[in-house]
Parts: structure tokens; sequence; C-alpha cells
């Protein structure tokens, strides 16, 4: 048996396989325990989650969630508001974009 590749995982997920959604789980989780971090340092009023991994929608931003409550501050989690990007997959290619913009313009 080879490698489960996570194109494979995303299309499982989509597909309601709940060996798939619990990787998702576990994952935002993992990237829960990371934006907690994050959060207690620079406090952002905004986290936007972006990337392949949105497909898991509510079954990854439900344990990102969970895990940024359970160990951010209490007042730092309040004031942050978490969502998943609606650009989609597109979402960095557009910030390349705008970042090439920027140089290019000396906006940075």
């Amino acid at each position: 048996m080879g490698d489960v590749e996570l194109d494979e995982i995303l299309r499982a997920v989509e597909e309601g396989d709940v060996l798939a959604i619990d990787a998702i789980g576990q994952i935002g989780d993992t990237l829960g325990r990371g934006i907690s971090g994050v959060l207690n340092v620079f406090n952002p009023g905004l986290v936007v989650i972006g990337g392949r991994l949105i497909v898991g929608k509510d079954y990854l931003l439900l344990p990102i969630k969970t895990a940024v409550n359970r160990l951010s501050l209490p007042r730092v989690s309040a004031d942050t508001t978490i969502v998943l990007s609606q650009l989609g997959r597109r979402a960095a290619s557009v910030g390349d974009c705008l970042l090439s913009r920027a140089r290019v313009l000396g906006l940075m």
C-alpha cells in the first residue's frame, strides 16, 4: 500500500469519508495550536485560513477554533475572528500578484 496524497484525502472529505474527516480534524487541531501561539503574541483581529485545506470547511474550522479557545488567552481569543478564505485555492496566487505589484510600484 502506497502513501496517501493530500488530494486523495481532500476528495474523500468531500465524499464524506469518516477517516478523512478525522484526519482533517487532526490537522485543524494542529493548526489551532499554532494559531493560538500567534494570537497570544500578536493579537490580530482577524485570521484568514486559506489554501487547499479549506475544502474541509467546518471539519477544519471547528477543531481550529476549539484549540484556539483552549490554548490562547481568553481576552485574545474573544477579540479575534477566524474565517475561511473566500478566494479558495486562488488565495496564494492573488497574494503573490499583490506582492509583486507592490514591489514594482515601490510600495514595499
